[in-house]
């Protein structure tokens, strides 16, 4: 199949285009607009709401106004603590409809990183709501930050769309992603780019008001920015799914056909764990895969579990830039490499390689995106912004940002992906500065050194690996690390494996060789337990599925699923797995209440845990502090 065939590729449904002058607008404006022509129709739909554009344009609104009679008419930051859903997705639009900032904030994070965010963001006001409405006020013992609970707005607040003006200059948002000093940084980006990236994505995917489109990612994820606008600037509908909460798997597949989706997006490794068996998904038409490499192996999976009229689309993009190339696959697709490639440009977003010296390259190089739409910059930092975010000596309003992505164009001006330049990486769609988790790491009382690598022992599924040098005897075992960890960092940031040494190896330079670094199998690798053998046959047939799933060949019945590098991903996976032996559902939960083995076999058995209390999870069960209740 001739590689012209890829670039004509595009969905063939009727929809409105995006016009460029329509990015000349704040997101609110556009907004509004969608409300005129479709406030009716269905906004955003979760289990505990269901608005339409009209009904989520009125509850913004009366937050804007709540946010206009407590500050001034001025740009500045407005954090939001609270999970995916619909009031947050009102919080949003009140915020920008103020001519505020959003920075969006994952409840779950440690509190050491949301107290870091929310100082460096210089935040004033935190919106929230009654779920999270303790934890926000804890952040407030010690500063003068005003709190704003959605769930308790005045009654007289007016309904009205804001008399106020806000300017396609504006910044809309500040994201933080992981950073090289060890400490996140801060994204900012205005309202014109942030319509333009929406242009890019409402006319290479012909996005409609017919459009049910997912919206899988954290708030705190710059992939959310995407999904969510994609859908309310063009009169779609958004649905808000909570993988921790509701279940990855064939909890996420039923999801998917009962309300009818037609616009999936996640990282590859989520699309993986609910396209099993023989579920087939009649409504979907466009499978967006970003934030991690996709291989043959999900092409597979959508040409078996796909209708003939869906299209898989790969595509690159950062919170820097949003989507930079995009490439499309259809059920006749004849692929030879193991990974699919990124593809082609889009409009505005010129992409360039570069060697290490800076020079274009027609061979392998660093990933560059040049054009007027990144991003502004970063928050508070115009070295780095400066460092980041290079302009052209010639007068030009284009700016060139270095993706640290190495890339291999092909003639035909197709992109290939060939892996991370510097030890930045990708975990589950999330960028992660390995400096950063190995300043948590020393922050350990006992670790003297710390090294973070990455190893991808399946292809597309890349993990975290830790090389400790430790200044105590015995070494600190895997639950102190990963629970020392929890407190200092995002779960995806936790490594999967621990490798103790006696030194970290270097080369002839004097720096740290990572070539020579050993692989968990190699080293002395951590245990909790003993090995203790199966002893029957659910203990077998779990044994046998954690293998596979966790890629590690020496388990004990006694091993913690987490501690041999499990996370909710896997998780997921493995349950699924399970549910197809023995026909029965389990929650992700039970994994955190009985984290091995044996303890899962007697939950298969009925023994010592019952689906009634499976949603209460005792996470300190030997601590010492009054107990604290999450309720959703």
């Amino acid at each position: 199949m001739t590689s012209s065939h890829y670039r004509l590729i595009r969905p063939t449904n009727p929809f409105s285009e995006f016009k460029k002058h329509e990015i000349e607008q704040s997101i609110a404006d556009r907004f509004e607009q969608i409300v005129t022509l479709h406030s009716h129709r269905l906004a955003v739909k979760t289990p505990g709401h269901e608005l339409t554009y009209n009904e989520l344009n009125e509850f913004s609104n009366r937050i804007a106004h709540a946010l206009l009679a407590n500050f001034e008419t001025k740009e500045e930051p407005v954090a939001i603590l609270m999970q995916q859903g619909a009031p947050l997705i009102a919080a949003i639009l009140g915020i920008l409809k103020a001519g505020k900032i959003y920075v969006p904030i994952d409840p779950s994070h440690p509190t050491s990183r949301i107290e870091y965010i929310l100082q460096d963001a210089r935040a004033a006001l935190i919106v929230t709501d009654n779920t999270n409405l303790s934890l926000s006020r804890a952040f407030n013992q010690q500063n003068e930050r005003l709190l704003l609970n959605v769930d308790a707005l005045e009654s007289g607040l007016s309904t009205a769309n804001p008399a106020f003006s806000v300017s396609p200059d504006s910044s809309a948002y500040i994201f933080f992603t992981s950073g090289s000093t060890g400490r996140p940084k801060g994204v900012v980006d205005n309202h014109r780019n942030v319509l333009h990236n929406i242009m890019r994505y409402t006319n290479s995917l012909h996005i409609c008001t017919d459009d049910r489109l997912t919206l899988l990612q954290s708030s705190s994820f710059s992939g959310s920015v995407s999904s969510l606008f994609s859908s309310l600037l063009n009169g779609a509908s958004v649905f808000p799914y909570d993988l921790v909460r509701d279940g990855m798997g064939n909890t996420l597949a039923n999801w998917l056909n009962t309300e009818k989706i037609t616009i999936y997006h996640s990282v590859p490794m989520i699309f993986r764990s609910f396209v099993t068996g023989a579920v087939r998904f009649p409504s979907i038409r466009i499978i967006r895969l970003e934030g991690d490499a996709a291989s043959k192996v999900d092409f597979e999976l959508y040409r078996k579990h796909f209708e003939d009229e869906c299209l898989l689309v790969n595509g690159l993009g950062a919170t820097e830039t949003g989507i930079c190339r995009q490439y499309f696959i259809d059920k006749k697709a004849e692929l030879s490499g193991s990974t699919l490639p990124i593809g082609y440009p889009v409009e505005d977003m010129h992409v360039l390689l570069l060697d290490d010296e800076g020079r274009e390259t027609n061979s392998i190089g660093e990933i560059a995106v040049k054009s007027k739409y990144l991003a502004v910059g970063y928050w508070r930092n115009p070295e780095l912004t400066a460092a980041a975010f290079s302009t052209d000596s010639a007068p030009s309003s284009e700016r060139t940002y270095r993706t640290g992505d190495m890339g291999r164009m092909h003639p035909d001006g197709c992109l290939e992906y060939l892996g991370r330049k510097d030890f930045q990486l990708k975990i589950r769609g999330h960028r992660v500065e390995t400096a950063e988790v190995e300043r948590a790491l020393v922050n350990i009382q006992g670790i003297k050194e710390a090294v973070v690598s990455t190893r991808e022992d399946r292809p597309g599924e890349p993990r975290l690996v830790a090389h400790l040098v430790t200044s105590s005897s015995p070494a600190p075992n895997v639950s102190t690390l990963r629970q020392s960890l929890m407190e200092q960092v995002p779960d995806f940031m936790i490594p999967s494996a621990f490798v103790f040494m006696d030194a970290i190896p270097l080369d002839a330079n004097g720096k740290i060789d990572r070539r020579a670094l050993p692989a968990p199998e190699d080293g002395k690798v951590s245990r909790s337990t003993n090995l203790v053998a199966a002893r029957n046959i659910i203990e077998q047939q779990l044994m046998r599925i954690w293998k596979e799933v966790l890629g590690v060949d020496n388990i004990s019945v006694t091993d913690n699923f987490f501690e041999l590098g499990g996370d909710s991903l896997r998780a997921a996976h493995m349950l699924t797995e399970l549910e197809t032996i023995i026909s029965r559902n389990f929650p992700l939960t039970i994994l955190l209440e009985t984290p091995t083995i044996e303890g899962l076999a007697r939950c298969v058995r009925n023994e010592g845990w019952s689906t009634s209390s499976s949603s209460l999870v005792a996470l300190q069960p030997n601590g010492h502090k009054p107990p604290f209740f999450l309720i959703h």
